[in-house]
């Protein structure tokens, strides 16, 4: 004990045996709390290092993946849309190499996808579909089909599980996408719509299946010819998990994360398996379906001119992209 007191000397000579102690007890005390800030700042330390050094290692230009400790997020923010933060088929197949990534990180137990900005995602960028040239135009849809089929069964058959921060509005694939996920986690504010009908064109993301299987098929119906959720409404219908207030979304949703995964990932995974046996088979109908069709509308002067009017008058999210092939 007296080699922990050698800071107060003159103390321990002048004070009787007890005193000494309660003295050396202090002395101690004080010693393992020094000890404990420097090891929490050792720790914010090593996970601040963590989140530089995966984003270091990750090579994407339309998606950023920021890793903490047994969780990964990735960040929806696409350079190569119009429409911020939407997905075209680039955006799609960096989402795909994302998860066949991190689906083989035994470091990863969770997956967080989120957006940036006020915007979650916007759905597919329609203004990739509004090119002059028809064949480019075709071109355009067949690899949008394509993304849009190679994500969705990369998502359902992910095998651990994936929380969707809607941290803002969602629109179209942006909301239809998300009865795939295990858990969505929405600001209080978000807004969730189909703007299908307006569009002249068949939901995607395997909608046609999971909405009615969620909702009923006339709230299905109601929601796909552009009925706006709120995220209360949303959670109150099954579509949203919990909802979080706008001023302290970002500084709570990362903890609830974390905390999520320290749990058992094999039993996240193993009942993730059990729940989503039969939903593979069903999803991959819908969606050959669903594409089939798309590729047809997506194609056609009635979706140009529809698609056209509502870019010009709704009040959506644009930004100047970056050129590059998709």
């Amino acid at each position: 004990m007296l080699q922990d007191t050698h800071c107060f000397p003159s103390l321990v000579r002048n004070c009787d045996p007890a005193a000494a102690a309660a003295v050396a007890a202090a002395a101690a005390a004080a010693a393992s709390k020094s000890r404990q800030r420097v090891g929490g700042e050792s720790v914010r330390q090593s996970q601040r290092a963590s989140v530089r050094q995966s984003e270091a290692n990750y090579h994407f230009r339309d998606i950023a993946l920021r890793k903490f400790n047994n969780f990964t997020q990735i960040i929806l923010s696409p350079s190569t849309t119009k429409m911020k933060n939407a997905l075209n088929s680039r955006v799609l197949r960096e989402m795909c190499e994302a998860l066949n990534t991190l689906k083989r990180d035994d470091s990863v137990r969770i997956v967080l996808v989120t957006g940036t900005g006020s915007t979650f995602c916007q759905g597919v960028d329609l203004t990739a579909l509004q090119h002059p040239n028809l064949e480019t135009r075709k071109k355009n849809a067949e690899n949008l089909v394509r993304g849009i089929k190679d994500f969705l069964k990369a998502l359902v058959q992910f095998p651990k599980p994936i929380i969707a921060g809607v941290n803002g509005n969602a629109m179209g694939l942006g909301v239809t996408m998300l009865p795939l996920f295990d858990m969505v986690i929405a600001n209080d504010k978000a807004e969730f719509c189909l703007p299908y009908a307006k569009l002249g064109q068949v939901p995607e993301g395997g909608a046609t299946y999971t909405f009615p299987n969620l909702f009923g098929k006339l709230q299905s119906t109601q929601l796909f010819l552009g009925h706006k959720l709120t995220a209360h409404r949303a959670q109150e219908m099954g579509l949203v998990s919990e909802s979080i207030w706008p001023a302290t979304y970002q500084q709570e949703l990362i903890p609830k994360v974390a905390l999520l995964a320290t749990h058992s990932s094999q039993s996240m995974e193993a009942t993730k398996a059990l729940m989503n046996h039969h939903l593979v088979t069903k999803l991959e109908l819908s969606l050959e379906s669903e594409c089939r069709l798309l590729l047809q509308q997506w194609t056609s002067p009635h979706f140009a001119h529809l698609s056209k009017r509502f870019l010009d008058t709704q009040y959506i999210h644009l930004q100047k992209p970056v050129s590059l092939p998709l």
